[in-house]
């Protein structure tokens, strides 16, 4: 069960490439060139953040992407229960943005913050403090997920 998050990284991708279609069909949005650009650097740099967590050789990427979780050793329908019964009205409201530009800016804003003192020696305490993060993105990347989808959609039957 631990690979499910495999296909969370296959859904960032999808979003980082409709972000991109996003900034190609908006005047308001930077050029097109610029977002990958932007993409790109806020991906790569935790590739080239060579880390060891929970004593083993990583990058700091693969740590986000699936290592944190994969500590917690939950199927994928405990993690969706857990993050799905959190989720209030006021959440949705405020997580609502259907704006790849701004998940892509709060991105880099958190990435700003997960450089760890120590790359030799990520565990607990690195989970302890970081983990409430991921989890709190993989909520709202659901809430927007579905809401950008709900608006494809309506744009669509229109």
């Amino acid at each position: 069960m631990k690979n499910i998050f495999s296909h969370f990284r296959i859904g960032v991708l999808m979003l980082i490439l409709t972000a991109i279609s996003f900034a190609e069909k908006s005047p308001s949005n930077p050029s097109p060139e610029r977002l990958r650009v932007m993409v790109w650097n806020v991906l790569r740099g935790g590739n080239d953040v060579k880390v060891r967590f929970f004593w083993q050789d990583s990058n700091l990427h693969r740590v986000w992407d699936s290592q944190m979780l994969d500590q917690r050793d939950l199927s994928y329908s405990e993690w969706t229960e857990w993050l799905t019964k959190t989720i209030n009205s006021k959440d949705i409201r405020s997580w609502a943005t259907t704006d790849p530009m701004v998940w892509i800016e709060e991105s880099t804003a958190i990435r700003d913050t997960i450089y760890p003192d120590d790359a030799n020696n990520m565990s607990y305490d690195y989970l302890y403090n970081h983990l409430p993060t991921a989890k709190k993105r993989l909520q709202m990347a659901g809430i927007r997920i579905a809401m950008y989808l709900n608006k494809v959609f309506d744009e669509a039957n229109k």
